[in-house]
Protein backbone atom coordinates (compact mmCIF):
# COMPACT_ATOMS: atom_id res chain seq x y z
CA UNK A 1 0.00 0.00 0.00
CA UNK A 2 1.14 3.48 -0.91
CA UNK A 3 2.05 6.00 1.64
CA UNK A 4 -1.11 7.88 0.61
CA UNK A 5 -3.46 5.40 0.83
CA UNK A 6 -1.80 4.20 4.31
CA UNK A 7 -2.79 7.81 5.51
CA UNK A 8 -6.24 7.56 4.06
CA UNK A 9 -6.71 4.29 5.87
CA UNK A 10 -5.36 5.80 9.03
CA UNK A 11 -8.02 8.86 8.86
CA UNK A 12 -10.63 6.43 8.45
CA UNK A 13 -9.65 4.44 11.50
CA UNK A 14 -9.44 7.39 13.86
CA UNK A 15 -12.57 8.87 12.06
CA UNK A 16 -14.01 5.36 13.00
CA UNK A 17 -12.82 5.39 16.64
CA UNK A 18 -14.31 8.99 16.91
CA UNK A 19 -17.37 8.00 16.23
CA UNK A 20 -17.48 4.89 17.93
CA UNK A 21 -16.09 6.78 21.06
CA UNK A 22 -18.62 9.37 20.69
CA UNK A 23 -21.55 6.64 20.12
CA UNK A 24 -20.70 4.84 23.07
CA UNK A 25 -20.18 8.09 25.17
CA UNK A 26 -23.99 9.21 24.04
CA UNK A 27 -25.20 5.46 25.13
CA UNK A 28 -23.28 5.40 28.78
CA UNK A 29 -24.79 9.24 28.97
CA UNK A 30 -28.41 8.33 28.20
CA UNK A 31 -27.63 4.67 30.61
CA UNK A 32 -27.42 6.91 33.09
CA UNK A 33 -30.00 9.08 32.65
CA UNK A 34 -32.49 6.34 32.41
CA UNK A 35 -31.12 5.37 35.54
CA UNK A 36 -31.68 8.01 37.77
CA UNK A 37 -34.93 8.10 36.31
CA UNK A 38 -35.72 4.41 37.24
CA UNK A 39 -34.30 4.99 40.51
CA UNK A 40 -36.39 7.72 41.46
CA UNK A 41 -39.55 5.83 39.47
CA UNK A 42 -38.33 2.84 41.62
CA UNK A 43 -39.02 4.51 45.39
CA UNK A 44 -41.50 6.32 44.16
CA UNK A 45 -43.49 3.05 43.54
CA UNK A 46 -42.10 1.71 46.40
CA UNK A 47 -43.83 5.38 48.75
CA UNK A 48 -47.18 4.39 47.31
CA UNK A 49 -46.90 0.76 48.15
CA UNK A 50 -46.23 1.48 51.68
CA UNK A 51 -49.55 3.93 51.78
CA UNK A 52 -51.28 0.70 50.40
CA UNK A 53 -49.85 -1.91 53.02
CA UNK A 54 -50.81 0.85 55.24
CA UNK A 55 -54.54 1.40 54.03
CA UNK A 56 -54.99 -2.50 53.85
CA UNK A 57 -53.75 -2.83 57.40
CA UNK A 58 -55.95 -0.43 58.47
CA UNK A 59 -59.15 -1.95 56.31
CA UNK A 60 -60.17 -4.22 58.96
CA UNK A 61 -60.37 -1.99 61.62
CA UNK A 62 -61.85 0.71 60.34
CA UNK A 63 -63.48 -0.66 56.78
CA UNK A 64 -65.18 1.80 54.47
CA UNK A 65 -64.18 4.71 56.67
CA UNK A 66 -60.52 4.08 55.98
CA UNK A 67 -59.45 7.49 54.88
CA UNK A 68 -57.30 6.86 51.61
CA UNK A 69 -56.41 10.29 50.90
CA UNK A 70 -54.50 11.13 54.43
CA UNK A 71 -52.28 7.53 53.65
CA UNK A 72 -51.44 8.22 49.98
CA UNK A 73 -50.77 11.92 50.17
CA UNK A 74 -47.42 11.41 52.77
CA UNK A 75 -46.80 9.05 49.87
CA UNK A 76 -47.31 12.19 47.77
CA UNK A 77 -45.64 14.89 49.26
CA UNK A 78 -42.70 12.39 50.26
CA UNK A 79 -42.23 11.65 46.79
CA UNK A 80 -42.70 15.33 45.66
CA UNK A 81 -39.76 16.18 48.64
CA UNK A 82 -37.28 13.48 47.93
CA UNK A 83 -37.16 13.28 43.98
CA UNK A 84 -38.59 16.65 42.37
CA UNK A 85 -42.24 17.42 40.25
CA UNK A 86 -42.28 14.36 38.24
CA UNK A 87 -41.80 12.19 41.03
CA UNK A 88 -44.94 13.68 42.95
CA UNK A 89 -46.73 13.65 39.66
CA UNK A 90 -46.03 9.87 39.37
CA UNK A 91 -47.00 9.36 42.64
CA UNK A 92 -49.88 11.46 42.53
CA UNK A 93 -51.30 9.13 39.28
CA UNK A 94 -50.40 5.46 41.43
CA UNK A 95 -52.15 6.83 44.35
CA UNK A 96 -55.40 8.12 42.62
CA UNK A 97 -55.72 4.64 40.54
CA UNK A 98 -55.53 2.50 44.13
CA UNK A 99 -57.92 4.41 45.50
CA UNK A 100 -60.56 4.56 42.48
CA UNK A 101 -60.14 0.66 42.91
CA UNK A 102 -60.41 1.07 46.56
CA UNK A 103 -63.67 3.39 46.41
CA UNK A 104 -65.13 1.04 43.59
CA UNK A 105 -64.52 -1.86 45.82
CA UNK A 106 -66.21 -0.22 48.37
CA UNK A 107 -69.25 1.89 46.74
CA UNK A 108 -69.21 1.61 42.65
CA UNK A 109 -68.97 4.38 41.10
CA UNK A 110 -71.56 7.33 42.51
CA UNK A 111 -71.44 11.02 42.21
CA UNK A 112 -69.88 10.66 45.31
CA UNK A 113 -67.05 8.38 43.72
CA UNK A 114 -66.14 10.64 41.47
CA UNK A 115 -66.02 13.79 43.28
CA UNK A 116 -63.73 12.59 46.06
CA UNK A 117 -61.04 11.13 43.44
CA UNK A 118 -61.60 14.83 42.01
CA UNK A 119 -61.08 16.37 45.25
CA UNK A 120 -57.63 14.01 46.09
CA UNK A 121 -56.83 14.49 42.59
CA UNK A 122 -56.84 18.44 42.92
CA UNK A 123 -55.26 17.86 46.20
CA UNK A 124 -52.70 16.41 45.31
CA UNK A 125 -51.37 17.96 42.33
CA UNK A 126 -51.14 21.41 44.12
CA UNK A 127 -49.54 19.49 47.10
CA UNK A 128 -46.76 18.03 44.64
CA UNK A 129 -46.32 21.22 42.66
CA UNK A 130 -45.99 23.72 45.86
CA UNK A 131 -43.54 21.09 47.57
CA UNK A 132 -41.59 20.59 44.68
CA UNK A 133 -40.95 24.50 43.98
CA UNK A 134 -40.71 25.03 48.07
CA UNK A 135 -37.70 22.03 47.36
CA UNK A 136 -36.07 24.02 44.19
CA UNK A 137 -36.41 27.00 45.74
CA UNK A 138 -34.41 25.39 49.02
CA UNK A 139 -31.79 24.09 46.53
CA UNK A 140 -31.01 27.09 44.56
CA UNK A 141 -30.55 28.82 48.16
CA UNK A 142 -28.33 26.24 49.01
CA UNK A 143 -26.51 26.74 45.35
CA UNK A 144 -26.32 30.46 45.85
CA UNK A 145 -24.74 29.95 49.81
CA UNK A 146 -22.50 28.29 48.42
CA UNK A 147 -21.42 30.17 45.80
CA UNK A 148 -21.35 33.04 47.83
CA UNK A 149 -19.44 31.03 50.58
CA UNK A 150 -16.69 29.94 47.81
CA UNK A 151 -16.77 33.21 46.26
CA UNK A 152 -16.11 34.56 49.84
CA UNK A 153 -13.37 32.40 50.22
CA UNK A 154 -11.65 33.63 47.03
CA UNK A 155 -11.66 36.81 48.03
CA UNK A 156 -10.90 36.06 51.67
CA UNK A 157 -7.78 34.41 50.65
CA UNK A 158 -6.53 36.54 47.59
CA UNK A 159 -3.43 38.43 47.65
CA UNK A 160 -4.81 41.72 46.49
CA UNK A 161 -6.75 44.26 49.27
CA UNK A 162 -10.66 44.04 48.26
CA UNK A 163 -12.81 46.50 49.51
CA UNK A 164 -16.67 47.04 48.58
CA UNK A 165 -17.97 50.57 49.23
CA UNK A 166 -21.36 51.94 49.08
CA UNK A 167 -22.57 54.88 46.86
CA UNK A 168 -21.84 57.62 49.86
CA UNK A 169 -18.59 55.49 50.43
CA UNK A 170 -19.32 53.55 53.66
CA UNK A 171 -16.59 50.33 53.50
CA UNK A 172 -18.53 47.57 53.32
CA UNK A 173 -16.61 44.47 53.10
CA UNK A 174 -12.68 44.30 54.06
CA UNK A 175 -10.53 41.08 53.05
CA UNK A 176 -7.76 39.85 54.86
CA UNK A 177 -5.31 41.22 52.09
CA UNK A 178 -6.82 44.91 53.11
CA UNK A 179 -5.83 44.29 56.81
CA UNK A 180 -2.46 43.75 56.46
CA UNK A 181 -1.95 46.56 53.37
CA UNK A 182 -3.90 49.18 55.44
CA UNK A 183 -3.33 47.73 59.01
CA UNK A 184 -6.80 48.22 59.73
CA UNK A 185 -9.36 45.32 61.28
CA UNK A 186 -12.24 43.92 59.46
CA UNK A 187 -14.61 45.24 62.69
CA UNK A 188 -12.56 48.78 62.92
CA UNK A 189 -13.74 49.83 59.50
CA UNK A 190 -16.90 48.01 58.39
CA UNK A 191 -19.33 51.32 58.25
CA UNK A 192 -16.23 54.01 57.73
CA UNK A 193 -15.36 56.28 55.57
CA UNK A 194 -13.39 55.28 52.64
CA UNK A 195 -11.62 58.46 53.98
CA UNK A 196 -9.86 57.09 56.32
CA UNK A 197 -7.66 56.03 53.66
CA UNK A 198 -6.83 59.34 52.04
CA UNK A 199 -4.17 61.14 52.27
CA UNK A 200 -4.28 64.58 51.97
CA UNK A 201 -4.74 66.01 48.41
CA UNK A 202 -6.53 62.75 47.53
CA UNK A 203 -9.98 63.61 49.02
CA UNK A 204 -11.73 63.92 45.43
CA UNK A 205 -10.40 60.04 43.86
CA UNK A 206 -13.91 58.52 45.07
CA UNK A 207 -15.80 61.57 43.58
CA UNK A 208 -14.03 61.20 40.36
CA UNK A 209 -14.02 57.58 40.63
CA UNK A 210 -17.63 57.23 41.27
CA UNK A 211 -18.40 59.45 38.13
CA UNK A 212 -17.15 57.14 35.75
CA UNK A 213 -18.87 54.21 37.34
CA UNK A 214 -21.89 55.80 37.36
CA UNK A 215 -21.32 56.47 33.32
CA UNK A 216 -21.25 52.72 33.17
CA UNK A 217 -17.32 52.31 32.96
CA UNK A 218 -14.47 50.64 34.64
CA UNK A 219 -11.75 51.72 35.87
CA UNK A 220 -8.58 49.89 35.31
CA UNK A 221 -5.05 51.04 36.83
CA UNK A 222 -5.77 54.17 38.36
CA UNK A 223 -2.28 55.06 39.89
CA UNK A 224 -3.25 57.04 43.20
CA UNK A 225 -2.25 56.97 46.72
CA UNK A 226 -3.73 55.99 50.03
CA UNK A 227 -2.70 56.28 54.01
CA UNK A 228 -1.90 53.32 56.37
CA UNK A 229 -2.98 53.31 60.20
CA UNK A 230 0.25 53.93 61.07
CA UNK A 231 0.48 57.27 58.58
CA UNK A 232 2.86 55.57 55.57
CA UNK A 233 1.99 56.64 52.07
CA UNK A 234 1.37 54.17 49.51
CA UNK A 235 1.16 54.46 46.16
CA UNK A 236 -1.60 52.06 44.39
CA UNK A 237 -3.04 50.95 41.25
CA UNK A 238 -7.06 50.83 41.65
CA UNK A 239 -8.87 48.50 39.53
CA UNK A 240 -13.10 49.35 40.52
CA UNK A 241 -16.05 47.71 39.00
CA UNK A 242 -19.99 48.72 39.74
CA UNK A 243 -21.62 46.29 42.05
CA UNK A 244 -25.50 46.45 41.40
CA UNK A 245 -28.52 44.87 42.53
CA UNK A 246 -30.94 42.86 41.08
CA UNK A 247 -32.78 45.62 39.07
CA UNK A 248 -29.15 46.65 37.73
CA UNK A 249 -29.15 50.02 39.52
CA UNK A 250 -25.66 50.62 40.87
CA UNK A 251 -25.62 50.36 44.51
CA UNK A 252 -21.92 50.55 44.98
CA UNK A 253 -18.55 49.88 43.93
CA UNK A 254 -16.00 46.63 44.31
CA UNK A 255 -12.38 47.81 44.17
CA UNK A 256 -8.90 45.92 44.05
CA UNK A 257 -6.43 47.43 45.70
CA UNK A 258 -2.65 47.00 44.43
CA UNK A 259 0.39 47.92 46.36
CA UNK A 260 2.88 49.57 43.51
CA UNK A 261 5.19 51.20 46.26
CA UNK A 262 8.29 48.70 44.99
CA UNK A 263 7.25 48.77 41.21
CA UNK A 264 7.50 52.19 41.08
CA UNK A 265 10.39 52.95 43.55
CA UNK A 266 12.12 50.62 40.56
CA UNK A 267 10.87 52.55 37.84
CA UNK A 268 12.22 55.98 39.62
CA UNK A 269 15.68 53.95 39.60
CA UNK A 270 15.47 52.77 36.16
CA UNK A 271 15.25 56.59 35.40
CA UNK A 272 18.06 57.45 37.76
CA UNK A 273 20.02 54.80 35.80
CA UNK A 274 19.12 55.80 32.44
CA UNK A 275 19.51 59.68 33.02
CA UNK A 276 23.11 58.42 34.24
CA UNK A 277 23.76 56.18 31.33
CA UNK A 278 22.77 59.27 29.21
CA UNK A 279 25.32 61.17 30.60
CA UNK A 280 27.82 59.36 31.11
CA UNK A 281 27.99 58.15 27.11
CA UNK A 282 27.12 62.07 26.35
CA UNK A 283 30.03 63.29 28.21
CA UNK A 284 32.64 60.14 27.91
CA UNK A 285 32.46 60.37 24.05
CA UNK A 286 31.47 63.65 23.00
CA UNK A 287 34.50 64.87 25.06
CA UNK A 288 37.05 63.17 23.53
CA UNK A 289 35.30 63.91 20.16
CA UNK A 290 35.54 67.56 20.52
CA UNK A 291 39.20 67.46 21.92
CA UNK A 292 40.07 65.70 18.50
CA UNK A 293 38.00 67.98 16.27
CA UNK A 294 39.81 71.23 17.83
CA UNK A 295 43.60 69.61 17.78
CA UNK A 296 42.76 68.74 13.80
CA UNK A 297 41.75 72.17 13.25
CA UNK A 298 44.60 74.02 14.83
CA UNK A 299 46.91 71.52 13.14
CA UNK A 300 45.37 72.50 9.83
CA UNK A 301 46.61 75.85 10.61
CA UNK A 302 50.26 74.56 10.82
CA UNK A 303 51.00 71.90 8.68
CA UNK A 304 51.75 71.93 5.01
CA UNK A 305 49.17 71.72 1.98
CA UNK A 306 50.09 67.89 2.01
CA UNK A 307 48.80 66.64 4.79
CA UNK A 308 45.28 68.39 4.70
CA UNK A 309 43.37 65.70 2.65
CA UNK A 310 44.48 63.75 5.87
CA UNK A 311 42.82 66.21 8.21
CA UNK A 312 39.78 66.72 6.25
CA UNK A 313 39.39 63.10 5.92
CA UNK A 314 39.99 62.90 9.89
CA UNK A 315 37.55 65.76 10.57
CA UNK A 316 35.12 64.07 8.59
CA UNK A 317 35.16 61.07 10.14
CA UNK A 318 34.77 63.22 13.34
CA UNK A 319 31.53 64.45 12.19
CA UNK A 320 30.08 61.44 11.59
CA UNK A 321 30.89 59.97 14.85
CA UNK A 322 29.22 62.83 16.65
CA UNK A 323 26.42 62.24 14.66
CA UNK A 324 26.17 58.54 15.22
CA UNK A 325 26.31 59.54 19.13
CA UNK A 326 23.55 61.97 18.80
CA UNK A 327 21.27 59.13 16.86
CA UNK A 328 22.29 56.34 19.64
CA UNK A 329 21.65 58.60 22.40
CA UNK A 330 18.20 60.14 20.63
CA UNK A 331 17.44 55.86 20.44
CA UNK A 332 18.68 55.14 23.98
CA UNK A 333 16.43 58.04 25.18
CA UNK A 334 13.14 56.61 22.82
CA UNK A 335 13.97 53.03 24.30
CA UNK A 336 14.29 53.84 27.33
CA UNK A 337 10.87 56.18 27.83
CA UNK A 338 12.03 59.24 27.98
CA UNK A 339 11.08 60.45 24.26
CA UNK A 340 12.81 62.88 21.86
CA UNK A 341 13.37 65.86 24.23
CA UNK A 342 11.77 68.75 22.34
CA UNK A 343 12.49 73.16 22.79
CA UNK A 344 9.74 74.06 20.67
CA UNK A 345 10.01 78.13 19.66
CA UNK A 346 7.47 80.24 17.17
CA UNK A 347 8.80 79.67 13.65
CA UNK A 348 8.18 79.17 9.87
CA UNK A 349 7.90 75.93 8.58
CA UNK A 350 9.16 76.87 4.90
CA UNK A 351 12.53 77.99 6.58
CA UNK A 352 13.03 75.02 8.00
CA UNK A 353 12.28 73.05 4.50
CA UNK A 354 15.00 75.81 2.95
CA UNK A 355 17.45 75.18 5.59
CA UNK A 356 17.79 71.30 5.12
CA UNK A 357 17.25 71.51 1.61
CA UNK A 358 20.67 73.77 1.30
CA UNK A 359 22.09 71.78 3.43
CA UNK A 360 21.26 68.55 1.27
CA UNK A 361 21.89 70.29 -1.70
CA UNK A 362 25.85 70.53 -0.83
CA UNK A 363 26.11 67.02 -2.21
CA UNK A 364 23.46 67.26 -4.95
CA UNK A 365 23.00 70.89 -6.42
CA UNK A 366 20.35 71.93 -8.17
CA UNK A 367 18.32 68.32 -7.86
CA UNK A 368 15.83 69.59 -5.24
CA UNK A 369 12.62 70.69 -6.46
CA UNK A 370 11.04 72.66 -3.54
CA UNK A 371 7.60 74.63 -3.34
CA UNK A 372 5.35 76.12 -0.64
CA UNK A 373 1.76 76.85 -0.38
CA UNK A 374 -0.08 78.27 2.36
CA UNK A 375 0.26 79.72 5.83
CA UNK A 376 3.27 77.29 7.58
CA UNK A 377 3.72 78.92 10.73
CA UNK A 378 3.83 77.12 14.06
CA UNK A 379 5.81 76.12 17.16
CA UNK A 380 8.18 73.67 16.81
CA UNK A 381 11.53 72.15 17.39
CA UNK A 382 13.04 73.52 14.27
CA UNK A 383 16.16 71.86 14.71
CA UNK A 384 14.97 68.70 15.75
CA UNK A 385 12.04 69.02 11.87
CA UNK A 386 15.10 70.15 10.29
CA UNK A 387 16.80 66.91 11.36
CA UNK A 388 13.92 64.83 9.92
CA UNK A 389 13.72 66.38 7.03
CA UNK A 390 17.60 66.23 6.07
CA UNK A 391 17.08 62.21 6.42
CA UNK A 392 14.75 62.39 4.41
CA UNK A 393 16.47 64.00 1.71
CA UNK A 394 19.22 61.84 2.37
CA UNK A 395 17.77 58.75 1.66
CA UNK A 396 15.73 60.32 -1.25
CA UNK A 397 18.64 60.19 -3.22
CA UNK A 398 20.62 57.38 -1.67
CA UNK A 399 17.75 55.15 -2.60
CA UNK A 400 16.09 56.89 -5.69
CA UNK A 401 17.14 56.64 -9.22
CA UNK A 402 19.84 58.60 -9.81
CA UNK A 403 20.02 62.04 -11.74
CA UNK A 404 16.43 62.56 -10.80
CA UNK A 405 15.47 65.21 -8.72
CA UNK A 406 13.75 64.99 -5.44
CA UNK A 407 10.24 66.97 -4.50
CA UNK A 408 10.12 68.98 -1.43
CA UNK A 409 6.51 70.17 -0.67
CA UNK A 410 4.90 71.78 2.07
CA UNK A 411 1.67 72.93 2.60
CA UNK A 412 -0.17 74.71 5.33
CA UNK A 413 -3.22 72.56 6.33
CA UNK A 414 -5.70 74.10 8.64
CA UNK A 415 -4.24 73.38 12.21
CA UNK A 416 -1.12 71.00 11.34
CA UNK A 417 0.99 72.11 7.91
CA UNK A 418 2.25 68.48 5.64
CA UNK A 419 5.45 67.87 4.01
CA UNK A 420 5.79 65.62 1.65
CA UNK A 421 9.62 64.21 0.12
CA UNK A 422 9.08 62.07 -3.16
CA UNK A 423 11.77 60.31 -5.05
CA UNK A 424 11.81 58.33 -8.50
CA UNK A 425 13.11 54.94 -8.30
CA UNK A 426 12.62 51.08 -7.64
CA UNK A 427 9.64 50.65 -5.31
CA UNK A 428 9.89 49.55 -1.70
CA UNK A 429 8.83 45.80 -1.17
CA UNK A 430 5.53 45.46 0.67
CA UNK A 431 7.35 43.44 3.35
CA UNK A 432 9.88 46.12 4.39
CA UNK A 433 7.06 49.23 4.21
CA UNK A 434 5.62 47.58 7.36
CA UNK A 435 8.62 48.01 9.41
CA UNK A 436 10.31 50.90 8.18
CA UNK A 437 10.16 53.16 11.02
CA UNK A 438 11.90 50.13 13.07
CA UNK A 439 15.48 50.34 14.40
CA UNK A 440 18.05 48.92 12.74
CA UNK A 441 16.03 48.19 9.69
CA UNK A 442 18.44 49.06 6.52
CA UNK A 443 18.08 48.83 2.44
CA UNK A 444 20.52 48.65 0.31
CA UNK A 445 21.21 51.90 -1.48
CA UNK A 446 21.97 52.26 -5.28
CA UNK A 447 25.67 52.59 -4.41
CA UNK A 448 25.69 49.03 -2.77
CA UNK A 449 26.45 51.11 0.81
CA UNK A 450 23.80 50.95 3.69
CA UNK A 451 22.59 53.03 6.25
CA UNK A 452 23.16 52.86 10.31
CA UNK A 453 19.01 52.13 10.30
CA UNK A 454 18.29 54.27 12.97
CA UNK A 455 17.54 57.26 11.09
CA UNK A 456 14.33 56.74 10.09
CA UNK A 457 13.54 55.69 13.35
CA UNK A 458 14.70 58.50 15.41
CA UNK A 459 12.52 60.84 12.58
CA UNK A 460 9.39 58.52 13.57
CA UNK A 461 10.56 59.64 17.17
CA UNK A 462 10.73 63.62 16.64
CA UNK A 463 7.18 63.73 14.62
CA UNK A 464 5.45 61.57 17.40
CA UNK A 465 7.13 63.75 20.12
CA UNK A 466 5.30 66.87 18.01
CA UNK A 467 1.99 65.10 18.86
CA UNK A 468 2.29 64.11 14.54
CA UNK A 469 2.38 61.39 12.12
CA UNK A 470 4.96 60.03 9.54
CA UNK A 471 3.85 57.64 6.66
CA UNK A 472 5.31 56.25 3.61
CA UNK A 473 3.46 54.94 0.04
CA UNK A 474 5.45 53.73 -2.89
CA UNK A 475 4.81 51.84 -5.84
CA UNK A 476 6.88 51.91 -9.48
CA UNK A 477 5.11 54.67 -10.98
CA UNK A 478 4.39 57.25 -8.49
CA UNK A 479 7.83 56.48 -7.00
CA UNK A 480 8.07 56.71 -3.17
CA UNK A 481 6.54 59.61 -0.98
CA UNK A 482 7.23 60.20 3.05
CA UNK A 483 4.91 62.37 4.70
CA UNK A 484 5.04 64.31 7.79
CA UNK A 485 2.55 65.73 9.00
CA UNK A 486 2.71 68.24 12.17
CA UNK A 487 0.10 70.01 14.16
CA UNK A 488 0.76 73.81 14.36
Amino acid sequence: MTEKGRTSESGKSKSMTTRVSAGTGDFFRAGLSGLSGAVWGVWTAGFVSLAWLVREFLYPFLGAATPFGLIFLPAILGASWCFGRNAGLLATALSTAAGAIFLYHAEGWTARTVIVLDLFLLISLASAFALASIRRSRDEALKREEMASRFAAVVDSSEDAIIVKDLDGRIREWNRSAERLFGYNRQEVIGQSIEILMPGGRMDDWKKILGRLIGGERVEHFETQRRTRDGRILDVSLTVSPVRDRDGRIVGAAKIVRDVTADLEARREADRTRELFLGTLGHELRNPLNAIAVSVHTLKRRTPEATQPILARILGSTDRMSRMIDQLLDFTRSRLGGGIPLQPTPGDFASICRAAADEIEVLYPGRIRFSAEGDLSGRWDADRLHQVLANLLSNAFLYGAKGEPVGLTARGDGASVRVDVTNRGPAIAEDALSMIFDPFRRGPTATGRSGQGLGLFIAHEIVLAHRGEISVRSDPVEGTTFSVKVPR
